[in-house]
């Protein structure tokens, strides 16, 4: 349970990094398909998702992949949508609060 606990921690701080190192200074990558500008907040942003990732793979061989799916991305929606409303300031409303209950109840009735 620990691996899962830290995996959380870096997948949603890295989210949250690279939200936030949206507007900032930047680091540019250009090609002629595709022009990518990482701030250093990023940057930290996509190292911590990097090895949310790597901690993914481990996980998913140590747990059922019909448990561990439903229940890790469940549990990262509720924390990307207190996250977005903490740090974001993003709008709350009952909609959304009906489907993160629905979203609980989906996972929970998945593992009885």
């Amino acid at each position: 349970m620990g691996l899962i606990i830290i995996y959380f921690s870096l997948s949603i701080s890295g989210l949250i990094l690279i939200k936030l190192g949206g507007a900032g200074t930047s680091l540019s990558l250009e090609s002629k398909l595709i022009k990518i500008s990482l701030s250093p907040i990023s940057l930290a942003g996509l190292a911590s998702y990097m090895v949310s990732f790597m901690l993914w793979i481990v996980i998913i061989q140590l747990y059922d992949v019909s448990y561990i799916v439903p229940f890790s991305t469940g549990i990262i929606t509720l924390l990307l949508f207190v996250s977005g409303i903490v740090f974001f300031k993003e709008t709350f409303s009952f909609r959304k609060l009906v489907g993160l209950i629905f979203i609980v109840i989906g996972v929970t009735l998945i593992h009885v």
